[in-house]
């Protein structure tokens, strides 16, 4: 008999890390369960399952396309709420609409799992108690940080086994170190995204970019990973550097596997995106990371790579630059380190799909 999962997270909108998770759970539990039938609700069922093959069914938005969710559901033996860092409170409405579906699930008696999640910052009385209330009926939890775990311990989910594993992106399996075809040219890829008080901060990286290209004479791509919102951010930093065609390049939104080619070429990667550095990590590609969030920080010290990151609040001309000349110059040690760390995160983001599996036979 066929196992039925059903997956729901922040997919089809076009974010390249939330499709990047999406990718590594659905090889991770083909690999593990050849005849599972996999349904992922999407914002775009139909891109969705021409790029994973596999079923889709419109999420919805709130409480618009419920019915169709719920007779999925009802043929589903398990419920997989994840991965990525959804579980937060920044806006009052995105905790009701993932536990929705939980609750939908639940009411029908499926087993349910939150898969490598993130969960933090929930600074609400209201979403700790959502927190509390949603995890505690979960079967089974597993989070991709230790600061996910002190999240859901700290807003009382205490009935539910946690596991802590690895952002399940991390279950790509890709080719070690890339090859640079012999290229003379360095090239530095930037993932930039809009925060609040970034517009304080992008002279800082325009400075330090420019500080970089005038001591290699290479290339700054700008990569979005977050389509035209992150392509307008790399559109305000090049405005600031006055720099010759060609060595400074906004690159169009591309799809998710794409992107891990352009991150694979790149000789150093400075990200925002949390994403960004995961990518680099899979093809041992140095980084340094702009901690917007402290998810960034978080992954920086798993790799034990935090002196690699800075805070975005903490950011000035003289620090970033500081930062990313010595980085560059300690390359193929921090190249060599993420080959000695990345392997058993990796394994540590199959687990999850190994969770999965054993819920499914209990």
């Amino acid at each position: 008999m066929k196992e039925t999962i059903m997956i729901f997270g922040f997919y089809g909108y076009e974010n390249t890390g939330d499709e990047l998770i999406l990718q590594g759970m659905i090889e991770c539990l083909r690999t593990r369960l050849p005849k599972a039938e996999i349904t992922v609700l999407s914002a775009n069922p139909e891109q969705t399952a021409a790029r994973y093959k596999v079923r889709s069914v419109y999420a919805g938005r709130r409480f618009q396309g419920l019915s169709v969710v719920w007779k999925a559901l009802a043929k589903t033996d398990l419920f997989i709420l994840g991965g990525g860092g959804l579980l937060q409170d920044r806006e009052r409405r995105i905790l009701p609409f993932w536990f929705s579906r939980v609750w939908m699930a639940s009411v029908l008696g499926v087993r349910i799992m939150f898969y490598g999640l993130g969960a933090g910052p929930v600074t609400t009385n209201l979403g700790k108690r959502q927190l509390q209330y949603f995890g505690n009926r979960a079967d089974l939890i597993t989070v991709r940080d230790e600061m996910s775990y002190q999240t859901l311990i700290e807003a009382g989910v205490r009935k539910t086994p946690i596991h802590i594993t690895a952002d399940p992106a991390l279950s790509l399996r890709e080719d070690g170190r890339a090859n640079k075809d012999g290229r003379d040219q360095a090239v530095m890829v930037v993932c930039p995204r809009y925060w609040p008080g970034w517009e304080r901060k992008r002279g800082a990286l325009a400075s330090a970019l420019a500080s970089w290209l005038d001591q290699t004479k290479g290339q700054v791509v700008f990569l979005p990973l977050q389509g035209e919102e992150d392509q307008k951010a790399g559109r305000q930093i090049q405005s600031r550097m006055n720099h010759m065609k060609g060595e400074v390049v906004v690159a169009s939104p591309n799809p998710p596997r794409q992107v891990l080619m352009q991150l694979k070429k790149a000789d150093m990667v400075i990200s925002m995106r949390l994403h960004g550095l995961i990518g680099a990590s899979l093809y041992r590609v140095p980084w340094v990371g702009i901690a917007y969030d402290p998810k960034v920080s978080e992954y920086a010290q798993r790799v034990d790579m935090g002196d690699q990151v800075t805070a975005l609040d903490d950011i000035d001309r003289d620090k970033l630059d500081s930062l990313l000349l010595a980085s560059w110059e300690k390359r193929e040690e921090l190249a060599r380190k993420l080959e000695q760390k990345v392997p058993g995160l990796a394994q540590k983001a199959d687990e999850n799909a190994d969770y999965a599996c054993a819920l499914l036979k209990r």
